[in-house]
């Protein structure tokens, strides 16, 4: 299926949730650099495992610019290493942390709100260590711009029941939804594509395992 066509599914999609369980209200926006770490932290897995590991980062850095010189092992150290992916997102957070110092010493991002949307698109994604759904989600989230993040887990769902492509591209995506989810609903069609990714998620082997009935014990 086409990307164009893909996306005009995945809104019918998105209406049938909200007409089953409501449309979520975005109550304010995210600081940016704090919504490009949880973003980061949350690709392939829940935001509140991304919760849990920016609490500990906190609890373990006096602040950000520690962060940034902080080798990457220690940062797994911090999360822990059963967190997704730790390694790699401990590597991304060190390299889009020095990205922007490198670009304008400093870490303070509050001069992109002077920015259009294509600037600011275009600033975050020159960016090293960045993906499409972080782009996405500080763009929406911290600037208010119009965007449409679409995470691993919403991804995986899609091709699993056959809207996309096993090689869909997030990016392409992303953009194409621009094109079919106004910017009024944006927010809510983040959150409730990554709710039902959630309740729809493969269980795991482990749970598999403690699920099956237990058989009584040989006489």
């Amino acid at each position: 299926m086409r990307t164009s066509e893909a996306a005009v599914e995945i809104k019918r999609l998105y209406n049938r949730l909200v007409r089953r369980s409501g449309k979520p209200k975005q109550t304010g926006q995210t600081e940016p650099l704090e919504q490009m770490l949880r973003s980061i932290l949350m690709r392939g897995t829940t935001e509140t495992r991304a919760n849990a590991a920016m609490k500990q980062i906190a609890r373990h850095t006096v602040d950000l610019n520690e962060l940034r010189v902080t080798p990457p092992a220690e940062i797994v150290a911090m999360i822990g290493k059963r967190f997704p992916d730790a390694e790699a997102k401990a590597v991304d957070i060190r390299r889009v942390l020095n990205g922007i110092f490198d670009r304008q010493n400093t870490l303070d991002l509050s001069g992109l709100s002077a920015m259009n949307k294509p600037e600011v698109r275009e600033w975050l994604e020159s960016l090293p260590g960045i993906d499409p759904y972080t782009v996405a989600s500080v763009m929406l989230l911290s600037f208010g711009l119009h965007a449409v993040p679409v995470d691993r887990s919403v991804l995986e769902l899609l091709q699993r029941e056959g809207i996309l492509d096993a090689d869909a591209d997030p990016a392409t995506l992303q953009n194409a939804l621009e094109r079919h989810i106004p910017v009024r609903d944006a927010y809510a069609f983040s959150v409730v594509m990554q709710r039902h990714a959630a309740a729809r998620a493969p269980r795991t082997a482990k749970s598999r395992k403690t699920s099956r009935p237990r058989t009584s014990p040989a006489s």
